[in-house]
């Protein structure tokens, strides 16, 4: 399977290597850009891609940042995603680091936010 995975923190080098321990094909995007995740994506088996690059022919898309910066990849997004490569989630809500969202505090659920900002359906994984 090709898997996609924004994000080069904790979670996305261990799912990145997970997953390409198991067999997938892997690209491993970072707003930091390819060459501050080189080592990582090296070390986990994946292949660093630029955030914009990370789209092309996948199967599905692992988002692994902060929630903070849900909407803003929403933009990266429009238009670039086939429709039928599954987008899952990994987010967690925490009002000290991504500041208060009304809609959460509300009581809107961290993943169904997540869905509205990307105008698609996510898979949450915890």
């Amino acid at each position: 399977m090709n898997i996609g995975i924004i994000g080069a923190g904790l979670i996305g080098k261990t799912l990145a290597k997970k997953l390409s321990d198991s067999g997938h094909t892997v690209s491993l995007a970072d707003a930091k850009g390819v060459s501050e995740i080189l080592d990582i994506a090296n070390d986990a088996g994946a292949k660093a891609v630029d955030v914009g690059d990370v789209f092309r022919d996948l199967e599905a898309l692992i988002l692994a940042i902060p929630l903070l910066r849900i909407p803003e990849l929403a933009q990266t997004l429009k238009g670039k995603l086939d429709d039928n490569v599954v987008v899952v989630e990994t987010t967690n809500y925490w009002p000290h680091r991504d500041g208060r969202i009304e809609e959460i505090e509300n009581g809107t659920v961290n993943s169904v936010w997540v869905q509205q900002q990307l105008g698609r359906t996510v898979v949450k994984s915890l």
